[in-house]
């Protein structure tokens, strides 16, 4: 089963295990929770799951190897009655790069754990130490690759705006986590959130935040980045909730925030394609279950492909595979353009879609 589709049932330990803070962090805030659960806890969930597929059980919120070992083996044990009833076949943990090591993975390999998630949120030296992160790009890379060298499945979460970043140092981090062999990614835009150092910079004239199209944009080129590398993008934006909207602040916030990019990425597609036929274009088939990422956001995205082709009609094509656009023109010719072949076409998405998305 893919890391996108297979189901987790998660466990959020916010702020357990991390020795310092980041500006922008407030785990409390983004999981609701005030406290980790419990091993007594984690061990009835697990047991009570009954999905027609074994689950990953994950612990997300905190650095789960910066933990004391006898906190971690806790946690881990906590799973195994599950583990052995066939409910769950692995675990997943999430962790900061400066708190792994080799004796540490082969501990936790012992323990079923298959997928390890790293922090990054950026390779650039002045944005980690902006950001609070005490650890340097080369503690980063080390900790990938020592990831990829004990067999674990390696997800990278990166985060785009945060102090002292740029869009070319974002696309940079999301080059060099391709090149290093990333599995799978979280994109998180930074989000300004009640009692946290950014809110103090904020408050204080100190920072700048994303506008929400600037960071939709420069998350649909990342993303174009990783699928041209063919590793996917398993969340772009934070989980949207109650407690999350009453913390924020400020920032690039949108509980929809993933459509939006995915169908920037998509309006993309449909351009390249139409501009091909030009005038000539009449009809524009896509995949029903697609309707939104090119329509977007009360039909906006549909409204500027009309504007240049007003004559322009779409239509849902159900054995239109995933991803696929196809454009008929007068005289009944036709043009398909796929995903995959239209990220071929962009020779540099770094350049490519900010110039026309």
């Amino acid at each position: 089963m893919s890391v996108a589709k297979r189901h987790i049932l998660p466990f959020f330990i916010p702020m357990r295990g991390c020795a310092y803070t980041c500006v922008y962090c407030d785990q409390h805030s983004i999981s609701g929770q005030a406290l980790p659960p419990t091993p007594r806890i984690i061990e009835e969930q697990t047991l009570a799951y009954k999905g027609p597929f074994p689950a990953q059980a994950a612990f997300y919120g905190g650095s789960f190897t910066a933990l004391p070992w006898h906190e971690q083996e806790a946690y881990l044990n906590a799973v195994q009655p599950a583990q052995n009833e066939g409910f769950i076949d692995s675990i997943r943990v999430s962790t900061r790069p400066d708190a792994i090591d080799s004796a540490n993975l082969e501990r936790l390999s012992r323990y079923k754990v298959t997928t390890l998630e790293l922090g990054i949120q950026s390779f650039d030296a002045a944005v980690l130490k902006a950001a609070g992160r005490i650890y340097s790009p080369d503690t980063a890379c080390k900790a990938c690759l020592e990831v990829r060298k004990a067999g674990l499945i390696l997800g990278i979460q990166l985060m785009s705006g945060l102090p002292q970043d740029t869009a070319a140092k974002s696309l940079s981090s999301m080059k060099q986590s391709c090149e290093i062999g990333a599995d799978f990614f979280r994109i998180y835009p930074t989000l300004v959130l009640q009692n946290t150092p950014l809110a103090f910079m904020y408050n204080k004239g100190l920072y700048k935040p994303q506008e929400l199209t600037e960071a939709v944009l420069l998350a649909a080129r990342m993303l174009a980045i990783a699928l041209q590398h063919d590793i996917p993008v398993i969340r772009l934006g934070l989980n949207p909730s109650q407690y999350l909207e009453q913390a924020l602040i400020a920032g690039p916030y949108h509980p929809a925030f993933g459509q939006l990019v995915r169908g920037a990425l998509t309006l993309q597609q449909a351009l390249a394609l139409l501009t091909k036929v030009g005038e000539e274009a009449v009809l524009l088939n896509f995949p029903a279950t697609e309707r939104s990422l090119l329509f977007g956001q009360k039909n906006e995205q549909w409204h500027l492909l009309q504007e240049r082709w007003p004559a322009l009609i779409a239509r849902e094509a159900a054995k239109l595979p995933p991803g696929t656009l196809q454009v008929y023109f007068k005289g009944g010719a036709s043009m398909t353009l796929t995903r995959n072949d239209f990220l071929k076409e962009l020779n540099d998405p770094v350049n490519e879609l900010a110039q026309l998305l």
